[in-house]
């Protein structure tokens, strides 16, 4: 019987099976199975096998085999370098081709596009006539993805300005304070030795950590300068993106008004408060991307605010006024009025006392003067109609098979609706 005699293999090279947790190379036998003796995790890459030393039939002999494991590390998707200014053209887009899909002018794609390009060449963002004043912008307005921009390799922003801030208030930490000294004592010793290019630990040692102690361009934390800024029509907001859709709807649709713009919006039919899902997969989006495509609750008076500013900045003179008679004749067919209350509304308006400002409020205008000639035509006054409406609940509770018309009940009903 051939003779064999027991022999421990632990094989320490690239063959040694590493811990999942801590790295860890060195490993305790229990009962067949083998543990970390750093943090004891059992590992699944060790078997045990028994062999005879003349390689015949496997006896009590253990010897530590380390298998491949099958397990493939996820790749996660970090995505790619992308700028704030890409992500609105794309979000300006897809508006545009929703208002097209509503029935806008297809002449709106080429105007919007005309006036995004515009805008980006004033503010200096992009194509700028002159070189200094984009370097003027990104020092006032621009964000930390384009300030501090990843790589190819790592996309990912570094948290520079908060480390900035930290510094700023709490001082360099201990470790990092540390991990300074040796760079400095390293340096120290190996300034005057000769390396090969790329050989040289001390570059290494300072190409390790950023300079974070410049707050020359760090961003203000003060809440009042980021509200001026947010507020400056060169910083760019999503509420913005609908500014751009609706003075291109001035030029090629007439009929198109802000109410009608924030409607859809509410409605979901232009794409506003999720429209940063419409962006690719590769762009990533990190914690600083937030406020920067955060939407609020749409108000009239801020968009049209916003309009006008855009249009002044632009220095659009040619935009064309909105038409009142155009929108109270477009109010009278969705209200499903009367025809000929048309020539009536028509004969109130007084387009002489309206010569500066046409697009201010021109809807709310449309919809006053349509109003006003009910009113004067079925004789109410906001007085009488209440006394209807008393006298009206007064004799529904004395002819229960009649049923007279109570201005209360049908102003309840519009309401709710």
């Amino acid at each position: 019987m051939a003779s064999y005699e027991p022999s421990f293999i632990f094989c320490r090279n690239r063959n040694m099976p590493v811990c999942q947790e801590c790295e860890g190379t060195d490993f305790d036998e229990r009962d067949g199975l083998y543990f970390c003796q750093i943090c004891m995790t059992q590992s699944q890459d060790l078997r045990r096998e028994e062999e005879g030393e003349d390689g015949g039939t496997f006896y009590n002999v253990s010897s530590v085999i380390t298998k491949k494991s099958e397990r493939k590390k996820k790749v996660e998707n970090k995505g790619r370098p992308w700028h704030s200014f890409e992500a609105f053209t794309i979000i300006i887009r897809e508006q545009v081709k929703a208002l097209i899909k509503l029935g806008a002018s297809t002449k709106l794609k080429d105007v919007v596009l005309q006036l995004w390009c515009n805008y980006l060449s004033k503010t200096g963002t992009a194509f700028p006539e002159d070189e200094n004043k984009m370097d003027v912008f990104m020092r006032k307005h621009m964000r930390q993805r384009e300030r501090y921009p990843g790589s190819v390799e790592c996309p990912d922003i570094q948290p520079v300005q908060f480390r900035k801030t930290w510094k700023k208030k709490y001082g360099v930490s201990k470790k990092i304070a540390e991990k300074d000294l040796e760079n400095k004592k390293l340096m120290t010793a190996l300034q005057n030795e000769e390396f090969y290019e790329g050989d040289n630990p001390t570059e290494q040692a300072v190409a390790e950590e950023p300079d974070y102690s410049s707050d020359e361009d760090e961003e203000s934390s003060d809440p009042n300068q980021i509200r001026y800024m947010r507020r400056s029509v060169e910083f760019m907001t999503m509420l913005k993106t609908l500014c751009f859709c609706y003075i291109g709807t001035l030029y090629t649709d007439h009929l198109v008004t802000l109410s009608d713009i924030i409607r859809w919006a509410d409605q979901k039919e232009i794409p506003y408060y999720k429209a940063t899902s419409l962006l690719p997969t590769d762009m990533k989006f990190c914690a600083k991307d937030g406020p920067t495509f955060s939407t609020t609750v749409l108000k009239y008076e801020n968009l049209e605010f916003e309009t006008e500013k855009l249009i002044q900045y632009l220095n659009l003179n040619d935009v064309p006024d909105v038409s009142l008679q155009l929108l109270t004749s477009k109010y009278i067919v969705m209200l499903d009025l009367p025809g000929e209350l048309h020539g009536f509304v028509i004969n109130l308006i007084q387009p002489e006392l309206r010569k500066e400002d046409d697009r201010r409020y021109n809807d709310m205008l449309a919809m006053g003067y349509i109003v006003t000639t009910l009113q004067l035509l079925l004789g109410l006054d906001d007085s009488t109609e209440r006394e209807l409406s008393h006298i009206a609940v007064e004799l529904n509770n004395i002819f229960h098979n009649s049923e007279f018309t109570c201005f209360k009940k049908a102003n309840t009903s519009i309401l709710m609706l």
